[in-house]
């Protein structure tokens, strides 16, 4: 009878009754990352609620910085060492502010909290795998964010090691940011190497 009794605990009609255990009640980033609200007082004082989830960066029950973030639509994960994540600043200015912080900047940033790319005009940051990223048409190593190839709008290829574009032409481009000749390139994600694989056909 004390079989069934335990039994009862975890199953009915077929269904673990028993809810599950949750290892990280805040916000998880994956690989042991989380988001952790702050803790906001009004003028008095007084602890209010964070709506919005102003958060600190930790690692386990470690902070990482003090920076204040919160995700967003995109990314949210981290992957490879990074994040694509929301930013934000105390303002003082009320035209500039929403309840004392800055509207937010969408970022990148790797896993001591260091910003590495952030949104340019209407142009967002966007991490697209290994120590790659890409903003503006370009596409970024982020170890030392520094431009490394143009994106094309079109004739790219994402693998699962490597990216490859099509080259087709320098115009429309900063030339100096970057000035690749035309042709087929190969870019690692791990180590950000930008191969000439092809030439284009005229």
């Amino acid at each position: 009878m004390d079989f069934f009794e335990n039994l009862s605990d975890f199953y009915f009609d077929g269904i673990a009754s028993r809810p599950k255990v949750v290892n990280n009640p805040f916000e998880s980033l994956g690989n042991g990352f989380s988001l952790r609200p702050i803790e906001l007082r009004n003028k008095k004082n007084e602890i209010i609620e964070n709506k919005k989830k102003y958060s600190h960066l930790y690692k386990d029950d470690e902070k990482v910085c003090d920076s204040i973030f919160r995700k967003g639509g995109l990314g949210g994960k981290f992957k490879d060492g990074y994040c694509n994540l929301i930013h934000y600043t105390l303002e003082t200015n009320p035209k500039l502010s929403d309840n004392g912080f800055s509207f937010g900047e969408c970022v990148i940033i790797n896993e001591k909290g260091d910003i590495i790319l952030s949104r340019d005009g209407s142009s967002y940051p966007h991490h697209i795998g290994g120590h790659l990223g890409s903003l503006d048409n370009y596409i970024y190593d982020l170890r030392s964010c520094t431009v490394i190839a143009p994106l094309p709008s079109s004739g790219t290829i994402c693998g699962k090691s490597c990216i490859i574009l099509n080259h087709k032409y320098n115009f429309g481009y900063k030339k100096e940011i970057i000035d690749l000749p035309v042709g087929i390139y190969q870019i690692d994600f791990e180590t950000a190497v930008v191969t000439k694989i092809d030439e284009i056909d005229k």
